[in-house]
């Protein structure tokens, strides 16, 4: 039987302020803020999808990670 497990950082990135309800981030903010955040150590991030409304911090987080597969 194979157990899945998996880590998580020690401090969580909360992303409900990112886009529409706070900083309004667009697609390269995010992508900028993701690797500040991994620069920092921080590899876990809190995302729902009623963040922004209508799932737009979780598209605009997913666009980010499509537009640079490294991180």
């Amino acid at each position: 039987m194979t157990i899945n497990r998996f880590s998580a950082s020690s401090i969580i990135a909360g992303c409900m302020r990112w886009g529409s309800w706070g900083a309004g981030l667009d697609t390269g903010g995010y992508v900028n803020l993701i690797q500040r955040c991994l620069d920092l150590g921080i590899s876990t991030f809190d995302h729902a999808d009623i963040y922004g409304g209508r799932h737009q911090t979780e598209y605009e987080f997913g666009k980010g990670l499509q537009l640079n597969p490294s991180l």
